[in-house]
């Protein structure tokens, strides 16, 4: 998953690496530093408009933790946890599948409403898009991305991204004002938002 944020992009990457290839915890975190030095070297080889890269590697390892904090695979594919991937990607938000609008390639439905970032900030920025429109004069139309790096706490994205229109002669400055302040008042509702998702009070379309 990659945020560029003008000449900067922010990188997470999930690679697992073959257990039958490791020797010991150790070993894993040699070849993954390998790995990661390499991909570094190739992205700022190939990326003459980024001046600055950062990445990180299987965010969730931990030291110490065994093949809990570590990510090794048999296969090197999610059907080592038999995840089979049957939900699909043409659940949206909306119902809708819009191919000439920005969406997210997460499913929705079926999905947990606590823990699965997809899930909720798949129907999270709708509602937040709504909720824009609704208390901002002068917004016609607004897409909201959020970005989250996986292992962090989901009421605390990395970045939200608003992609506003807004009326001619609008007073752009206040509407930046209003809508950092609503998005920072949403986010921190984000709790009540998941408890809504899992008792069936918010409803998928």
């Amino acid at each position: 998953m990659g945020v560029r944020t003008g000449r900067t992009l922010d990188l997470t990457v999930a690679m697992p690496l073959l257990d039958r290839y490791l020797v010991n915890e150790q070993d894993y975190f040699d070849r993954k530093h390998h790995v990661q030095e390499h991909l570094l070297l190739h992205i700022r080889e190939h990326t003459s408009a980024i001046d600055d890269v950062s990445l990180v590697l299987n965010a969730t390892d931990h030291r110490g933790d065994g093949l809990a904090g570590i990510y090794a695979s048999v296969l090197g594919t999610s059907a080592d946890g038999a995840d089979s991937g049957e939900v699909g990607r043409g659940n949206r938000a909306n119902g809708l599948i819009s191919f000439s609008r920005p969406g997210g390639a997460e499913a929705i439905a079926g999905e947990n409403p606590v823990g699965h970032v997809g899930k909720i900030y798949g129907m999270f920025t709708f509602a937040l898009a709504e909720t824009l429109i609704r208390r901002i004069s002068g917004l016609v139309d607004v897409t909201v991305w959020m970005y989250c790096r996986i292992g962090q706490p989901i009421g605390q994205p990395q970045r939200v991204f608003l992609l506003a229109h807004v009326v001619p002669d609008a007073d752009t400055g206040e509407i930046n004002r209003a809508a950092r302040a609503i998005v920072e008042e949403e986010l921190a509702s984000l709790p009540a938002f998941c408890r809504a998702l899992q008792s069936g009070e918010r409803q998928i379309p």
